[in-house]
């Protein structure tokens, strides 16, 4: 598995993964350099649950540590979520609320699908992106959407 996969699984993981412990309720809570990683969240923090802010804030911690490339994309990711409308973001809740339910074996086949997405060159990736949102706006998930109760 090369650096760059493992990067955007560890990324989605955190985003994805159970909630921790210790738990941040407030905005006010994070440092400063915390709230400076994380301002594009900043205007949707309140209606975050508290499992996706402590991975929000496990990931401003690691912000250190990144490289340029891992920085850019979580930056970007955070951009996009905060740029999305509000339905949008439900139907990306509720898609991450089911993958929580997914067996082991059923995560792992996600992971290597998007592995397989990452891998393709720019233009491929964006082609299927815009077939892919075309398939949202129609109502039509595809053939392994949840609309169908099939696994992701």
């Amino acid at each position: 598995m090369n650096l760059r996969a493992i990067t955007v699984t560890t990324l989605a993981l955190l985003m994805l993964a159970q909630p921790l412990a210790a738990q941040v309720n407030s905005w006010g809570e994070l440092s400063p350099e915390q709230q400076q990683v994380l301002a594009p969240m900043a205007g949707h923090w309140e209606g975050l649950r508290p499992g996706q802010r402590q991975r929000l804030v496990e990931a401003a911690n690691q912000w250190p540590e990144m490289d340029e490339q891992q920085r850019s994309r979580l930056m970007a990711r955070m951009e996009r979520f905060a740029q999305m409308p509000p339905e949008e973001r439900g139907r990306l809740r509720e898609r991450a609320r089911h993958y929580e339910t997914l067996s082991p074996e059923a995560r792992e086949a996600v992971r290597e699908r998007w592995q397989r997405f990452e891998s393709l060159p720019p233009e491929e990736q964006q082609r299927l992106r815009r077939e892919w949102q075309e398939r949202m706006q129609s109502g039509h998930e595809g053939r392994r959407g949840q609309r169908r109760g099939e696994g992701l």
